[in-house]
């Protein structure tokens, strides 16, 4: 064990009363890079300070700064975890890559010899988003059913909901499962009929914590509410035009019967007038 560490365990076990300025929680997203840090509010002689993660009842070093021996990232935490002091009342560390495990409370110690030690601690909390999955199917044609499905995984879980092109949302049905280590799958099936009218297409909207803005997932519909009117209008018109034919047909049969009624009691009118001058 090295001098530093020794000297730093040795400092833990007295305290002084001190207030240290850092946040309750840090939010980060997974893979990102986050810094935590302390600031002692009171101005004291610091010979030394050590930052810990919290895992747990166990305690792990991770880092150290002092005057004498300056900066120290222990193992196996050297490649991801750099710290840095703007003085000895100041410090952070800047962990690269956040990953799952990196999620729990840290503790920074300011250390005064022989006084004792202060701390302060913040906890990491890490957001973490899988890939959003997404599915449709024309389930009945003659009916113009759609089954559209959208997941989403995530820690927390992920908020997924539907909405039309013209800003309405849709219910849904949800089903939720929980894969451990606060990690929730969320599927949501959306049923669509033409009758519903629904026209032009649907999003699947996801928020999470990990996203800065929420994604969304298109989906197309085969039927446009832009046609509606159109195919209303053109039904119409063809009725219109069936109705003035059939119209014109009984109008013409009409005319030609009471036409054609006419010139035979005209002709017979004609015979009763120049029957005698053909008598013998």
């Amino acid at each position: 064990m090295s001098v530093f560490l020794i000297f730093s365990i040795c400092l833990l076990k007295e305290g002084f009363a001190a207030v240290v300025d850092t946040s309750a929680t840090v939010d980060a997203r997974l893979n990102e890079d986050v810094e935590l840090g302390c600031r002692l509010q009171e101005s004291k002689s610091i010979n030394q300070i050590t930052w810990q993660k919290i895992t747990g009842s166990a305690v792990n070093n991770l880092a150290t700064y002092s005057e004498y021996f300056g900066a120290k990232v222990l193992e196996p935490y050297e490649q991801r975890i750099n710290i840095s002091t703007a003085s000895l009342n100041v410090t952070s560390i800047r962990i690269k890559g956040v990953r799952s495990e990196d999620e729990g409370c840290y503790r920074c110690l300011f250390s005064e010899y022989p006084t004792g030690s202060v701390t302060g601690k913040t906890c990491l909390v890490v957001h973490e988003l899988y890939d959003i999955t997404t599915k449709s199917s024309n389930i009945s044609a003659t009916e113009d059913t759609y089954f559209l499905m959208c997941s989403a995984t995530g820690k927390p879980a992920p908020e997924v909901f539907w909405r039309t092109s013209e800003n309405k949302t849709l219910t849904a049905e949800e089903q939720r499962t929980d894969n451990g280590n606060g990690r929730v799958t969320v599927i949501s099936n959306l049923t669509l009929k033409y009758s519903d009218g629904v026209y032009g297409g649907v999003d699947c909207i996801v928020k999470h914590p990990a996203l800065q803005n929420a994604e969304s997932r298109h989906f197309v519909l085969l039927y446009e509410k832009t046609d509606e009117p159109a195919k209303k209008q053109g039904s119409y018109l063809v009725e219109v035009v069936i109705f003035s034919i059939f119209g014109a047909v009984v109008l013409y049969c009409i005319y030609r019967y009471k036409t054609k009624g006419t010139n035979i009691h005209k002709e017979m009118m004609e015979r009763n007038q120049c029957g005698p001058l053909f008598r013998v």
